[in-house]
């Protein structure tokens, strides 16, 4: 991540917040004066129209849609965007765009069963970035992307001037983390590389699920996974799942814990 911009204007960052049932996920929307880039986009029909409105009243033309990462709750509701705003180019890396042309048919099917008018209608799978940039009214925004770690890979987006970093999953805020497919160890190794880049050029953090904050949210982070660790280590998937609710009781997403995380662990459970 370089330290200036080439244009050195001030972007706004909006933060759109999915309902729990939808995964408490975050989208934001970086805006200049007229223009805006759309960083993620909820999974339920109804949480993405409402992106699509905020959108709207902004009165910005929103010029890209950037995806994170090959997780529903942060791409699938894509549909809804790219229909109100045909105009908007949806990008991402090509590790990303692999991920989701891999996973994105099976998790379609799924989410079309269990949640019916709510779920996707079809899958929109974006475009891949020729450069790891994104532009908005002159300014240059970093593609910065993160190895296997929440998910396989994990695309964020850095506004050098005001040393702002749009995390996505690599980092969390009062959320339960989503652990189903076991990279702990990884994601571990990501946060200290994360850690080790923004010591001296990242002011704000934006996370995946929770509000902003500063980098004590990659301490957080960390701590919960060492937790998660140390729960599992009792061999009892209900042992477990308790000790980390007693730990974080006020914590969103706890669906992430008792379906997703715990299971994937405790699979005979």
């Amino acid at each position: 991540m370089s330290t200036q911009s080439s244009v050195a204007v001030s972007l706004s960052i909006h933060a759109f917040t999915s309902s729990e049932a939808g995964a408490w996920s975050n989208s934001y929307l970086i805006s200049g004066k007229s223009e805006a880039i759309l960083f993620d986009v909820f999974m339920l029909t109804s949480d993405a129209a409402q992106i699509a409105d905020g959108v709207a009243k902004s009165g910005k033309t929103l010029k890209s849609v950037m995806i994170s990462h090959a997780h529903p709750d942060h791409f699938m509701g894509l549909e809804v965007i790219t229909e109100r705003f045909p105009q908007a180019q949806v990008v991402s890396t090509a590790n990303v765009v692999a991920d989701i042309q891999k996973d994105g048919p099976w998790m379609l099917s799924l989410l079309q069963q269990k949640l019916g008018p709510q779920g996707p209608k079809r899958l929109v799978v974006p475009e891949v970035l020729s450069e790891p940039m994104l532009y908005i009214e002159g300014n240059k925004l970093e593609v910065v992307e993160f190895g296997e770690g929440e998910s396989k890979h994990n695309a964020c987006v850095y506004l050098p001037y005001q040393k702002d970093l749009l995390l996505a999953d690599l980092v969390y805020n009062n959320a339960h983390l989503y652990l189903q497919e076991r990279h702990l160890q990884s994601w571990l190794t990501r946060l200290d590389e994360l850690e080790e880049l923004a010591k001296t050029r990242v002011s704000t953090i934006y996370p995946g699920h929770g509000p902003a904050g500063d980098l004590k949210l990659i301490a957080q982070t960390r701590a919960y996974l060492r937790d998660f660790a140390a729960a599992i280590e009792t061999g009892d998937a209900k042992q477990a799942e308790q000790q980390l609710l007693d730990k974080y009781p006020e914590y969103h997403a706890r669906q992430f814990l008792t379906v997703f995380s715990i299971p994937a662990y405790f699979p005979s459970s």
